[in-house]
């Protein structure tokens, strides 16, 4: 959820998933590969400085992404998957 995987717009569905790979997103191949704590990395090298506390692995997921999402704005939307919180950023 807030990961893009195709576009629905010029591709059918069959052929994103057909076209599938981990190879094609380096969030996703992070994510596969090192889960929530290879996108924590990626957050805190670009100046994240996270108050450390989560609720559980997909909260730490969801703040890394929030954070990095200004610097993957083709990898991470739509926009209702990462509201404006206000303070945030």
């Amino acid at each position: 959820y807030g990961l893009v995987v195709g576009n629905l717009h010029k591709q059918s569905l069959g052929e994103i998933l057909k076209s599938y790979s981990l190879d094609n997103s380096a969030l996703l191949n992070i994510l596969a590969n090192d889960g929530p704590k290879g996108l924590y990395r990626i957050a805190v090298k670009k100046g994240w400085r996270p108050d450390r506390h989560f609720v559980d692995e997909c909260d730490l997921c969801w703040k890394a992404r929030y954070f990095i999402r200004s610097h993957y704005p083709d990898m991470l939307n739509p926009e209702e998957c990462y509201p404006e919180i206000p303070g945030k950023r």
